[in-house]
């Protein structure tokens, strides 16, 4: 393997486990990490977590470094929030009829990464490479869909509107007791936590929730490939804590 010229990208590399994962050895020393995530020009990582299974334990494992941060009941909100993301990994963004063979070896997998940035904000990023929100909703909720258009006279919207009205549909696809309510449980951890902010990027679309209800978003000219929701949380209490 050829390793990059810039040192930046090289921590993060390693940080992130991607080294590992192509069985590279690491060669930054920690004295090198904790002098570049000085600099303030780099986010403090750990190494992501990655399943074709909804799989709780591994993300439970990584917050456990979250949990200097934040209280008991902050850390469940969250936790919620990233399982119902794992969950609709597995249910609905590798449908059979949908699924594009271009990433056919990795399998239903979906990724999670924590890191801390130099501001002291937490963010929590869940993704997958599967058919999007935008088009996974409207077969998923055929008949809510068909009505919603009706609403609209008809007019296909933009993605990030399709986002957002997946957002407010509470149900759950699969309709069973302990699941939650679907994609709304993502905005649990935003309106529980003063200061946080919900992304959710899927196929063209953008969608960003902000406490209190506050929502806005926009369609991309290219399309992501996938889903990637993100969290974005204050940190409290932790001018000179770090992620161990």
């Amino acid at each position: 393997m050829s390793y990059p010229e810039n040192q930046f990208v090289e921590a993060v590399l390693q940080l992130t486990g991607v080294n590992t994962l192509l069985q590279s050895s690491n060669r930054l020393s920690d004295v090198q990490l904790h002098k570049l995530s000085s600099s303030k020009k780099l986010m403090e990582l750990k190494p992501v977590v990655s399943d074709t299974q909804v799989n709780g334990q591994a993300a439970g494992q990584l917050l456990q470094h979250f949990q200097s941060f934040a209280s008991k009941s902050e850390i469940s909100n969250i936790y919620g929030g990233i399982m119902e993301a794992v969950t609709n990994c597995a249910q609905h963004a590798y449908l059979q009829e949908e699924s594009s063979l271009d990433f056919s070896l990795l399998g239903k997998r979906w990724w999670m990464l924590i890191a801390k940035d130099p501001e002291h904000k937490i963010h929590i990023l869940v993704c997958d490479l599967g058919i999007g929100i935008p088009v996974s909703f409207p077969k998923t909720r055929a008949a809510y869909w068909k009505e919603f258009l009706v609403s609209l006279g008809n007019q296909l919207p933009e993605e990030v509107v399709v986002i957002e009205e997946a957002m407010k549909y509470a149900a759950t696809r699969t309709r069973e007791a302990n699941r939650g309510k679907g994609l709304a449980d993502f905005k649990k951890p935003v309106d529980n936590i003063a200061g946080s902010m919900l992304h959710v990027l899927s196929n063209r679309g953008t969608y960003i929730y902000k406490p209190n209800g506050n929502a806005n978003g926009f369609d991309s000219r290219n399309s992501l490939g996938g889903t990637l929701i993100e969290w974005v949380i204050p940190a409290k209490e932790i001018t000179n804590a770090s992620m161990e």
